[in-house]
């Protein structure tokens, strides 16, 4: 699903007598009306949609992330959609105190209701150790979330560019809250960055 995948493949002794081909996928592109406009007033709109799991997804990085949000002081709306084994972990782990610093739990949520949610947020933050090319993260940019992603040598690598959104050290856990302070802070390059992750 990507070439850096794709070259990865190809090294491999066990695959080096068959092909290997480069299969892209898209994602449906909202019309121009449906992007995201980032607010530069309200407090930051974050989501995590995906599986709520330890593995792969590093969930467990969440309430030190919410941690070093809510010391801040900068107002936000964290919304994780999704299901999976740490969802009752995070709803004891994450607590929040004030109206202006806010985690909500969706659950699962069906594909049908995915446009309307990305619509509603800022920021795409996935903190994976590793991925291909996750659909929601395409589904995302393309409604103007700016993605906070891990720096994946993988698909992510190949359309988070520096205009079009943060990608932080796999290793460096204290970049995810960071950059989405920065983020708070810059909402000229937020805005900016949302422009570019539609293109």
């Amino acid at each position: 699903v990507s070439r850096t995948m794709q070259e990865k493949a190809r090294a491999l002794p066990e695959l080096a007598r068959l092909p290997v081909h480069y299969l892209p996928y898209g994602v449906p592109m909202p019309r121009e009306d449906q992007a995201v406009r980032p607010d530069p007033v309200r407090p930051l709109r974050i989501l995590y949609l995906g599986r709520v799991a330890q593995e792969q997804k590093r969930v467990r990085l969440f309430p030190k992330i919410l941690e070093d949000l809510c010391a801040s002081d900068i107002p936000f709306h964290w919304t994780i959609a999704g299901g999976g084994p740490e969802l009752p972990f995070l709803k004891a782990a994450m607590k929040t105190g004030g109206p202006q610093q806010q985690v909500t739990f969706l659950g699962p949520v069906s594909y049908a209701e995915v446009p309307a949610l990305l619509r509603e947020q800022d920021v795409f933050l996935l903190a994976s150790d590793y991925e291909g090319l996750p659909l929601s993260l395409l589904e995302a940019m393309g409604c103007g979330l700016v993605p906070v992603v891990s720096d994946l040598k993988s698909g992510i690598a190949e359309i988070v560019a520096d205009d079009s959104g943060c990608r932080v050290p796999v290793n460096e856990t204290a970049g995810y809250e960071k950059t989405i302070i920065h983020l708070h802070e810059h909402r000229d390059e937020l805005v900016a960055k949302s422009a570019a992750a539609r293109l």
